[in-house]
C-alpha cells in the first residue's frame, strides 16, 4: 500500500513481457526511498541491466524466484507485482527530475567493442528497425511487412539500417527485400538483450512498430519513431502523461 518498510523484506516480481518489465522498472526508482530490503525477480535476459541500475538490491531471475516460492526455501514479509508500483508511486515519479529517470539503463561495457565491430565505421546515420509484434491477434494488428516499412523511406536516403527484429524469418525477409541498406544485426535479437540494447545505444534512431524494441530504445535514451494503428488501444505511448514522463524520446506515427 506504499508504506515505508524498515527491515522487512519485499519481493518484487516482474510480470508480462520484457517490454513491460522495462516500463514497470521506473516504479522501482521511488521504491528505493521507502524500502531497503528488496529482492527483484526479472526475466533472465535483463539481469545485467537491473543489477547495474539497482546495485544495493538482490536481483534474481524469474525461474529462481519461482523455485524459491515453490520450494519454500526463503520467505518474504511482503510481495508485489512490479506493475503495481506505478500507481503507488506515479506522483513521486512525476516529481523526479528527468536525469533521475533517463536513461533508465546503460550500455554493457563488455559488449562495446563487439557492437562497434558489428556497426563498423560510422560514415552514415544508423537506424535500427523492427516491423513485427506478437503472433496473437493484437500482435498481428501492430505488425507491418518489412517492405511496407522501408517503402516509407526515400530510396536515396543514405542510411545504415540494422534489423533488430526478433521473430519470424528475418534473414529471408531481408534477402527478398533486396535493399542493400538493410542488414542483420549479427546478434541473437531474441535472447541476447545485452547486445541488442547496447547496439541500440549506438545508433541514431529506431523505427519500429509497437513492440518491446521501443521499450529497449527508450530505456537506452535512443530516439524511437513508432508506427501504430490509430484505432489500437495503447496505455503506454498513447497516454500523453505517460509518454512525456517515461518515453520523452518516442514519437508516434499513425
Amino acid at each position: 500500500d506504499g508504506r515505508d518498510l524498515d527491515s522487512e523484506s519485499l519481493l518484487v516480481w516482474a510480470e508480462q513481457g520484457v517490454g513491460d518489465e522495462i516500463f514497470f522498472a521506473f516504479g522501482l526508482i521511488p521504491l528505493a526511498r521507502h524500502v531497503s530490503n528488496v529482492v527483484v525477480a526479472v526475466d533472465e535476459r535483463l539481469l545485467h541491466f537491473f543489477r547495474e541500475r539497482f546495485p544495493t538490491w538482490r536481483v534474481i531471475g524469474r525461474d529462481e524466484a519461482s523455485g524459491i516460492v515453490e520450494q519454500g526455501t526463503e520467505s518474504f514479509d511482503f510481495h508485489i507485482p512490479m506493475g503495481e508500483l506505478m500507481p503507488l508511486f506515479f506522483d513521486e515519479l512525476r516529481a523526479l527530475p528527468t536525469e533521475a529517470l533517463h536513461p533508465l539503463f546503460k550500455p554493457v561495457e563488455s559488449r562495446r567493442e563487439q557492437i562497434a565491430d558489428t556497426l563498423g565505421a560510422r560514415q552514415k546515420p544508423g537506424v535500427a528497425i523492427s516491423w513485427r509484434g506478437g503472433t496473437d491477434i493484437d500482435g498481428k494488428a501492430r505488425s507491418m511487412e518489412l517492405a511496407d516499412m522501408i517503402a516509407g523511406l526515400p530510396t536515396d536516403a543514405d542510411l545504415d539500417i540494422i534489423s533488430v527484429q526478433y521473430s519470424g524469418e528475418v534473414g529471408r525477409e531481408i534477402a527478398e527485400l533486396g535493399d542493400a541498406r538493410v542488414r542483420s544485426s549479427g546478434l541473437d535479437n531474441r535472447n541476447d538483450l545485452e547486445g541488442v540494447m547496447t547496439l541500440l545505444s549506438h545508433v541514431d534512431a529506431v523505427i519500429s512498430v509497437d513492440n518491446a524494441v521501443v521499450h529497449f530504445a527508450a530505456a537506452m535514451g535512443t530516439p524511437a519513431h513508432v508506427i501504430m494503428p490509430r484505432a489500437l488501444s495503447q496505455f503506454r505511448f498513447k497516454n500523453e502523461d505517460f509518454r512525456q514522463a517515461f518515453f520523452p524520446g518516442v514519437q508516434l506515427y499513425y
